[in-house]
């Protein structure tokens, strides 16, 4: 659901850290239960740039 598939595919970005927001209480998104807010630039319509530190930090970094 969240509209990154212009750009990229599963095998790319598994293990790869991004920018996402979590505990948030689950929704329904296009059609998909869903936890996390992942967080990316938009360009233009239907295109998503995630955002990704340029440095690897600890998983589930405080980010403000």
């Amino acid at each position: 659901s969240a509209q990154i598939t212009k750009r990229y595919v599963a095998e790319d970005i598994i293990g790869e850290q991004i920018i996402g927001v979590v505990n948030f209480p689950p929704r329904r998104i296009a059609g998909f239960n869903s936890e996390v807010l992942v967080l990316g630039g938009i360009p233009e319509k239907g295109d998503v740039v995630l955002l990704k530190p340029d440095i690897n930090l600890p998983d589930g970094t405080p980010i403000g």
